[in-house]
């Protein structure tokens, strides 16, 4: 096995009180980390952190793949279990607005479970075992762009497929942060969050996704964000011309078009069509765009802010 020598430093963001109540700890005393990409995923397997890979792959995912017909981007996505599923939050600027309808329940049903359990495991390698995973990360993304390279396209990552990480704060042993890496590695790293408040570099393209509190979507979009609004409006049907948020008439870009977020116009919503949960529990989908209309992470096409 080869190995480089790296010293923990375990100075990184606290516990949570939920990772506390079920006995996860950090671990501390790891002295070596493999080099090659096997030899890792072995040592994260045997700490009980067992999955595929820590990116998904690009056309997986079918609007991740409309980013490579329709905008010629190759973009990497990372799921993460979101907000406190795996015992960490990931998702601390999380609200029942979007938990109940987290894009993390929607997708192929038949998928559902080990999608689920290689999510956890994932998200548990990143705060437990964090050098493995950020070794393991490097290399994958090094992958990643030499992939994108060898077919001719830009190269893109979205290291919060569902999560709302900093990645310009987790830093590799150099001192490097993850963005900063993909950065200066020539790629593109882009993300939704619900952080209204983030202060990333300007590399990293950022998209506000709002959940009903038009103050902070506002404080977002005074920020230099987009902000991402869900519509009741069903696929492949138009959206609306503009939405009114604070006494402000904001255009309304077709973000479901594609992915790559970083090439929308500035200073627009970034307009989605509501994704069905379509878990074993999901509530009727009537149901599900009734509630999200409640909660707020819904805007009906009947809304009076709403212009067509």
């Amino acid at each position: 096995m080869h190995c480089r020598f790296f010293h923990i430093n375990d100075s990184r963001a606290p516990l949570g009180d939920a990772s506390r109540a079920l006995g996860v700890h950090r671990m501390t005393n790891l002295d070596q980390i493999p080099t090659t990409k096997t030899a890792i995923k072995s040592a994260l397997a045997a700490r009980g952190f067992a999955f595929g890979s820590l990116l998904a792959a690009p056309m997986a995912n079918p609007k991740i793949a409309k980013s490579a017909k329709k905008a010629g981007v190759m973009t990497f996505v990372m799921h993460l279990a979101p907000h406190t599923v795996s015992g960490f939050n990931t998702c601390a600027s999380a609200t029942e607005a979007c938990i109940v309808p987290c894009l993390d329940q929607s997708g192929n049903p038949a998928a559902g479970d080990s999608k689920r359990a290689a999510r956890i495991a994932r998200t548990q390698a990143f705060f437990r075992a964090r050098p493995l995973f950020l070794a393991l990360l490097k290399i994958e993304i090094d992958s990643a762009i030499k992939k994108a390279k060898r077919a001719n396209m830009d190269c893109a990552f979205r290291l919060n497929g569902t999560s709302d990480i900093r990645f310009e704060s987790v830093r590799f042993a150099s001192g490097e942060s993850v963005a900063e890496y993909i950065n200066a590695s020539g790629a593109t790293i882009y993300d939704y969050t619900k952080h209204s408040n983030r202060r990333a570099p300007d590399f990293y393209n950022l998209t506000f996704s709002y959940l009903g509190d038009e103050s902070r979507a506002l404080a977002a979009f005074q920020s230099g964000l987009n902000i991402a609004v869900v519509f009741d409006v069903r696929r492949n049907r138009p959206l609306p011309r503009a939405i009114v948020l604070g006494g402000k008439r904001i255009a309304i870009h077709d973000a479901d078009e594609h992915d790559a977020r970083f090439l929308d116009p500035k200073n627009v919503v970034c307009g989605l069509r509501y994704k069905f949960k379509t878990t074993r529990d999901a509530a009727p989908r009537a149901q599900q765009i009734a509630d999200g209309i409640e909660s707020g992470f819904i805007v009906s096409g009947n809304d009076a802010r709403v212009i067509w």
